[in-house]
């Protein structure tokens, strides 16, 4: 009779059906792209822009012209076409970005002088 040889090859562990459980949320996570940085850390997000070789005067002027563009959209609806109006959320929003362009301009104006 010839006897079978014993197998001596590692055997693999078996394969899990039961899916692993995620990772979990790391406390701070940041994403920069596009000159911009979003930092988000316990539960709060934060974003900052960095504008190389611009002093706070040219980017007050630059944001304050933005505003007055926005202000100019929401006012007379310039820009957009005959058909369309502004609903009362887009009006809503428009209101808060020109608050926040606002606040930025006053910011910037007050570290450039």
């Amino acid at each position: 009779m010839s006897e079978v040889p014993e197998e001596t090859e590692p055997r693999t562990s078996p394969v899990s059906l039961v899916a692993a459980s995620p990772a979990p949320i790391p406390n701070v996570v940041e994403n920069s792209r596009y000159g911009a940085t979003a930092i988000y850390c316990d539960g709060t997000t934060t974003l900052s822009f960095a504008h190389e070789r611009r002093t706070p005067i040219q980017l007050a002027a630059a944001k304050a012209g933005q505003l007055h563009a926005l202000l100019m959209l929401a006012n007379s609806g310039s820009g957009l076409p005959a058909h369309m109006t502004l609903d009362d959320q887009a009006r809503d929003n428009i209101v808060a970005l020109a608050e926040r362009l606002a606040n930025e301009v006053a910011m910037l104006t007050d570290m450039g002088t």
